[in-house]
């Protein structure tokens, strides 16, 4: 499902020469950050060892920060009818809802905000954990 999916996007993006330069700057960043890295791939590796996540991209022409986000599909299902998400442990939520958030700004006067960018990239998986989100990528066909 993966490589179907990665050679759809390929042929879309041979015929957008644009997006595909943006497409392509977005994932050189992502190795670059460190995020990711290259995996070499044996003829031993075991079937059902690995896990490739579909993606696409998100356009946004109008946004003034980010006009292409990658999305990795994590609920894009298997010839199994499974998907990765299926799959995970689902954890209660950590934060409170937005009301309660917006509430308490009112109890404050000086509130301070941030936001830290890419901050999922951030999280660090088991080493055991990384072949279940590979992606399938070249810069070209040949």
């Amino acid at each position: 499902m993966a490589i179907r999916r990665f050679l759809n996007l390929e042929r879309r993006l041979d015929q957008q020469p644009d997006l595909k330069r943006e497409y392509a700057k977005f994932i050189h960043e992502y190795e670059q950050l460190g995020h990711m890295k290259e995996v070499d791939v044996g003829p031993s590796e075991p079937p059902g060892s690995a896990y490739y996540l579909p993606h696409h991209c998100v356009l946004r022409p109008s946004s003034t920060t980010t006009k292409l986000r990658v999305v990795f599909d994590g609920s894009a299902r298997t010839s199994t009818g499974v998907s990765i998400n299926d799959a995970l442990k689902v954890a209660p939520t950590v934060q409170n809802d937005l009301l309660s958030i917006l509430l308490n700004f009112r109890c404050y006067r000086y509130v301070f905000t941030t936001d830290i960018p890419k901050m999922f990239r951030q999280i660090e998986l088991h080493p055991e954990d990384t072949p279940y989100q590979r992606i399938l990528w070249r810069d070209d066909r040949s």
